[in-house]
């Protein structure tokens, strides 16, 4: 999908070509929403009746990106972290998409202890607040795939039912993980997106172009977003063949 001035014919590059499509005039992208530079801290503590673990997995936030991740440093009880973020615009939406997972394990024998296979351990991480500047009202959504959630609040301006003013608004998140048996594998899941518009998002997910119908126009811009989150309908994350499943069955 191409970044494209309000007013102008956009064209959808396909593998094999170009296909030229009916002018439609739409907003400007939403400019300027940026995460706020800095650094982000994953930390926790992970306990079982065999012993303490920590856990720290610091990160780094840029205007456009959020990476994170590590393992825990010692203990009986084990687990690592990792989660990425990015903002991606595309004619008249931006999009922030976190993705993540936590995972935790323990061994299987602890000396001193007779009811092992009863042994419960938690492992829990959480991150500060990530913050990004919105410079004016977008109409929103947000997908959720994810087993772990995700707050948006404001710190400055509101969150309205479908539209966040002009402000800044910051993301908070917990990963966290179980384990109730020894050498039990435990993984939890972070996939939530944020979908920003210049313009009021349709009810059908899979009228990208916001004309309140789904054509040939919105089968191109998917095709043309293939891989990335701008077409991604059913809120994972990628533009694949799943969501061309949705725009087919939606079809006008």
């Amino acid at each position: 999908m191409n970044v494209t001035p309000s007013g102008l014919c956009r064209t959808a590059f396909l593998l094999l070509g170009t296909i030229s499509l009916t002018c439609h005039t739409h907003a400007d992208g939403i400019r300027g929403v940026l995460f706020v530079d800095g650094s982000v801290l994953i930390n926790g503590s992970a306990n079982s009746p065999a012993g303490p673990a920590s856990a720290t997995a610091p990160g780094t936030v840029t205007p456009t990106t959020v990476t994170g991740g590590g393992s825990t440093g010692s203990g009986l009880v084990s687990g690592v972290i990792d989660f990425d973020g990015g903002i991606v615009s595309g004619s008249h939406e931006t999009f922030i998409h976190l993705t993540g997972f936590a995972q935790a394990s323990q061994p299987a024998g602890y000396s001193g202890f007779a009811t092992i296979n009863v042994s419960f351990a938690t492992l829990d991480f959480s991150s500060d607040p990530l913050v990004f500047t919105l410079p004016q009202t977008a109409f929103y959504k947000v997908w959720n795939t994810g087993q772990q959630t995700v707050s948006l609040s404001a710190v400055s301006g509101s969150v309205g039912a479908t539209t966040l003013s002009p402000g800044t608004y910051k993301l908070s998140m917990n990963f966290g993980a179980t384990v109730s048996a020894p050498q039990t594998l435990v993984e939890k899941t972070l996939d939530w997106t944020l979908r920003l518009s210049t313009e009021p998002l349709s009810n059908l997910p899979a009228d990208l172009n916001l004309d309140g119908t789904v054509t040939a126009a919105d089968l191109a811009m998917l095709l043309a977003a293939w891989g990335t989150p701008l077409a991604d309908l059913n809120g994972n994350g990628s533009t694949a063949a799943e969501d061309l499943a949705i725009l087919l069955a939606a079809w006008d």
